[in-house]
């Protein structure tokens, strides 16, 4: 079984490294973000392997 982490506030500050590098050592990553912009631009770098799951709370 491949170890799993989920990362909040993966889309920016410490949250962006740690996700790229979880990642990178093999961990299956889940990985939360504020904005669905934030979720696109994670899909364009490459760190977003899926299509987002989006909750329907909205603060």
């Amino acid at each position: 079984m491949r170890r799993q982490v989920l990362v909040t506030g993966a889309s920016s500050g410490l949250g962006r490294p740690i996700t790229a590098e979880r990642d990178r050592a093999g961990f299956d990553v889940w990985a939360t973000v504020r904005t669905e912009a934030d979720a696109r631009g994670d899909q364009q770098r490459g760190h977003c392997r899926t299509d987002p799951w989006r909750t329907p709370f909205r603060p």
